[in-house]
Formats: C-alpha cells, structure tokens, sequence
C-alpha cells in the first residue's frame, strides 16, 4: 500500500511559531517547507508547489491576505481556509 505525503508551506515571521509548526507536522509524517515572509513563501511556492499553505497574516514587507491573492492567482486550485483575530 503506497502511502501519500502532502506538502505543506509555512509562511511566518516568527522563527519559534514556524520551527513548533514544522516538528509538530513533520512528526505527523508531512513534508514542510517554509518561509520567513510572503514574498520568500511565494517564491517557494513557486519552485515546489504545496498542498497546503499556513501563513501568518500580519507580517513585514507583504500582508499575509496579498499572499493569498497572489497564490490564489496563481493556483485557484489550491484549498484555502483562514482566520484573523484582532487583538482585544
């Protein structure tokens, strides 16, 4: 029996939030790549296309929902769920 392995993207300015994602998911048997903005995620996305993108939302340099557009853009295909919480 063949086993399937996704890909997933993180794309996150924050080292420790990306380095807890990537061993939690790995640990899980996914094959994770990341990026420490959106310019560097599209970029990666663009070179090895990924079931799945994680992506922070408020980041320097390109807000996380232009990521999203741009990839969307690029890739409707690509499955797309988000939330943003506002500081109370």
């Amino acid at each position: 029996m063949e086993i399937c392995v996704s890909r997933i993207l993180i794309i996150d300015d924050d080292y420790q939030i990306r380095l807890a994602l990537r061993k939690r998911l790995e640990m899980s048997g996914y094959i994770v790549e990341e990026a420490m903005d959106g310019l560097r995620g599209i970029e990666t996305f663009r070179h090895s296309p990924a079931d799945l993108v994680v992506t922070d939302i408020v980041m320097p340099g390109m807000h996380g929902l232009d990521v999203i557009k741009t990839l969307r853009s690029e890739c409707p295909d690509i499955p797309q769920s988000w939330h943003y919480l506002e500081p109370v």
